[in-house]
């Protein structure tokens, strides 16, 4: 498995809006595995696909955005906590309306052997995507059963350097990211403001 960390430069786009920036990304004949920043919405996204070995046609693909306090959580848990063994698992919810449409997205990631079986590639990436509902405070819950799953494994190395590649990116981030929640929170303000006036 290899593993990139490239993000196109400027110049290369033709004036059009660049892509993601690419924080990780590691492939195999069979998957790919990228972190890539969203942080206009205050997000970072672990994407997930799966090709056809033959053809190396996209089969699958899908994205579930961490917040940044959990992408955070996340790294601290993999790389400080020293709680990575058999049966750890790391689950968040979350979803999208479009339109009339609610769907609804779970992340697993799960450091898994199967009993020795695969030794080399322990943890597993699990991203699920389905029919949601909202709920009354506004959360997205899931509808039902999943309609596509991705489930990648890949390397115990190769899944270390991702979050050692996620946790640096994000310290060197922070200002703006300190940025950004104080100029949400002024701009909540002024609109409250407006409205009292």
């Amino acid at each position: 498995m290899t593993a990139l960390a490239i993000a196109p430069p400027a110049e290369h786009t033709n004036g059009h809006r660049p892509p993601p920036f690419v924080i990780f990304s590691a492939s195999t004949n069979k998957t790919h595995y990228n972190i890539t920043a969203a942080l206009g919405i205050g997000r970072v996204a672990l994407e997930t696909a799966r090709y056809d070995p033959a053809t190396g046609a996209r089969q699958q693909f899908l994205r579930f955005f961490l917040t940044v306090g959990h992408a955070k959580l996340l790294t601290y848990l993999v790389l400080e906590s020293r709680l990575i063994r058999n049966g750890w698992k790391f689950e968040r919810f979350a979803g999208s309306v479009r339109g009339d449409t609610v769907i609804s997205r779970a992340l697993v990631l799960q450091f898994d052997d199967g009993d020795g079986k695969y030794q080399s590639y322990p943890f597993r990436i699990i991203i699920k995507e389905g029919p949601g509902e909202t709920t009354k405070t506004g959360a997205i819950t899931p509808k039902g059963s999943a309609t596509d799953t991705v489930d990648t494994r890949v390397p115990f190395e190769t899944f270390l350097e991702s979050m050692i590649e996620l946790r640096d990116w994000l310290r060197e981030r922070q200002p703006r990211i300190e940025q950004q929640r104080w100029d949400e929170q002024m701009e909540r303000y002024h609109r409250k403001q407006g409205r009292r006036e």
